[in-house]
């Protein structure tokens, strides 16, 4: 690997860590500064793509909006050129309205995991997240998982 090559891997996880740090310090505007004007993200446990950074930053302001606290931690990268994969887990407090159901108070901490890739120039231009609803929502007092057989 070159030293270019070397350059791009660690400014490309660099900006993944930047923005998860806005993230958790509830900087979304600077979030969204940092990715593609048109990034295009896929939250594939809402079944959902988001085009463009508007879109990116709504989806940003109503999980904060649901989570007032919440933060990404103990992430681990996986640096692969123009590809940036992460592990993570979430963690808040639901404080604010999911989808149909009411805020309840509790706190949820749950795996997720993303994709994103990057343009030239270093900006993240796509993003995929996958991460686990029912567990989220049995945590939070929404569903009870099954019991027995």
């Amino acid at each position: 690997m070159n030293t270019h090559e070397q350059t791009t891997k660690n400014n490309n996880v660099q900006t993944i860590e930047d923005i998860i740090r806005d993230i958790n310090n509830g900087d979304l505007e600077s979030a969204g500064n940092k990715v593609s004007e048109y990034i295009t993200y896929i939250d594939h446990s809402m079944n959902t793509t988001f085009h463009g950074r508007d879109e990116w930053l709504q989806l940003l302001r109503i999980r904060r909006g649901a989570y007032s606290d919440v933060q990404i931690g103990n992430f681990e990268f996986i640096d692969a050129g123009d590809t940036v994969v992460i592990t993570s887990r979430i963690h808040g407090t639901n404080d604010g309205q999911i989808g149909p159901f009411s805020p309840g108070g509790k706190r949820a901490e749950f795996p997720v995991c993303e994709i994103w890739r990057f343009d030239d120039d270093g900006v993240p231009v796509s993003g995929e997240i996958f991460y686990d609803t029912l567990t989220i929502l049995s945590q939070l007092g929404h569903i009870e998982f099954p019991t027995g057989g």
